[in-house]
C-alpha cells in the first residue's frame, strides 16, 4: 500500500485534501486512482489508512478509515554526517539512508571538499535533499522523514553542542574495527569526501571526541562508505 507524507495540520477530520507535488505525485507517478486505498502519515508517529474519495484535476480528497501501523524506528537514532561531493553522491547517501533507517542527515564542508556552493545555493540543496528524503520514507514505509540540517563547515561541527550530546564515530582507514559497544542511543557518524579526511581533521576530531573506526581492508566511495557504516551500526545494534 502506497505511503504519503501530508503536513500534521491537513489532520483532524475525516476527509484531507492532497494538492500540489504530492497530488501529482500520487495521481500522475504513482497512478492511483478514485477508490484505492493509501497510508498517509503526518511525519509525528502516527498513521492512518485511507481511501480516495474523489479525484480531481489539481487536487484530489481522502477519506480517513482506521489507524495504520508502521515499523517501529529504530532505537538507535543516527545522524550521517557526510561531506557533500561531485554529482548526486549525497542525493544516494540521502535516498538510500533513509531507506536504512537514519534519523538525520548532516552535509559537511571539509579541507578537501570541491564542490562548495554559495549560501544560496545551500538552502536549494538542503530542501531539495529533503524532497528526497520525504519520496524515500514514502517508499520504505518509514513512520517518520529524516531531517535534512542545513549544511556547516567541519569545524563548526567540531565546536558544536554536537560533539557533547553525541557519540561520534569518524570513519577512516586507520581507526579500530567497528564494534556494537561503540554503539549508543544517539550517534553521528562523520564521513569524508573522496579523498578523505585530512590528518589534521583526525585530530581535531579525535580532540573533540571522535572514535575513528574502520570497516574493512578495502577502500570505498565516499558514498558507498556512509550507507555501509550506517547498515552496520544499526545490524550490530
Amino acid at each position: 500500500m502506497r505511503h504519503l507524507f501530508l503536513d500534521p495540520s491537513r489532520f483532524g477530520q475525516e476527509f484531507v485534501r492532497i494538492d500540489g507535488q504530492d497530488f501529482h505525485h500520487l495521481i500522475n507517478v504513482l497512478r492511483l486512482r478514485q477508490g484505492e486505498r493509501l497510508v498517509l502519515l503526518n511525519n509525528l508517529g502516527y498513521a492512518w489508512e485511507a481511501e480516495l474519495e474523489l479525484v480531481e484535476r489539481k487536487a484530489a480528497t481522502a477519506r480517513i478509515l482506521v489507524a495504520a501501523q508502521v515499523p517501529a524506528e529504530p532505537t538507535l537514532r543516527v545522524t550521517v554526517a557526510q561531506a557533500i561531493g561531485k554529482g548526486d553522491r549525497f542525493d544516494q547517501v540521502v535516498q538510500h539512508g533513509t531507506e536504512i533507517g537514519a534519523t538525520a542527515f548532516l552535509p559537511l564542508i571539509t579541507e578537501r571538499t570541491i564542490s562548495r556552493p554559495t549560501a544560496g545555493a545551500c538552502a536549494e540543496k538542503v530542501l531539495k535533499w529533503s524532497q528526497v528524503a520525504k519520496g524515500a520514507a514514502e517508499q520504505a514505509g518509514r513512520s517518520i522523514i529524516p531531517v535534512v540540517m542545513p549544511m556547516v563547515d567541519f569545524r563548526e561541527l567540531l565546536n558544536s553542542k554536537v560533539t557533547q550530546e553525541r557519540r561520534l564515530l569518524l570513519l577512516d582507514g586507520s581507526g579500530a574495527a567497528m564494534t556494537a559497544e561503540q554503539t549508543s542511543g544517539e550517534l553521528t557518524l562523520l564521513v569524508g569526501p573522496e579523498g578523505g579526511f585530512t590528518s589534521a581533521e583526525v585530530e581535531r576530531a579525535i580532540t573533540a571526541g571522535a572514535v575513528p573506526v574502520r570497516l574493512g581492508p578495502y577502500v570505498l566511495r565516499t558514498e558507498t562508505a556512509a550507507l555501509a557504516a550506517l547498515s552496520r551500526l544499526l545490524a550490530e545494534f
